[in-house]
C-alpha cells in the first residue's frame, strides 16, 4: 500500500528518533485504554522496538491469531 514500498527503511530512519524519544504511557492514559478496549489484550515482543515488529510477523501472526478465533 505504500507509495514507495522500498523507501521503507529511508522512512524508518527518519521516524526513529521520534520513536526512541516516547516516553510511554501514563498510568492515566494505560487506564482509560483498558476501559475502551475492554477484550484487549497486550502483546509484547521481547526486544522489538516500534518499527521492529513489522519484520517479525510470524512472531505477530501467533499472537493475533488465538486472540481472533477466540
Amino acid at each position: 500500500m505504500a507509495p514507495v514500498p522500498d523507501g521503507f527503511d529511508a522512512f524508518s530512519e527518519k521516524l526513529q528518533p521520534t520513536v526512541s524519544e516516547y516516553a510511554g504511557w501514563s498510568a492515566e492514559e494505560v487506564r482509560a485504554m483498558v476501559e475502551l478496549l475492554p477484550h484487549g489484550q497486550l502483546a509484547v515482543l521481547p526486544g522489538a522496538t516500534h518499527n521492529e515488529v513489522t519484520r517479525r510477523g510470524e512472531q505477530v501472526l501467533a499472537a493475533i491469531r488465538p486472540f481472533l478465533t477466540s
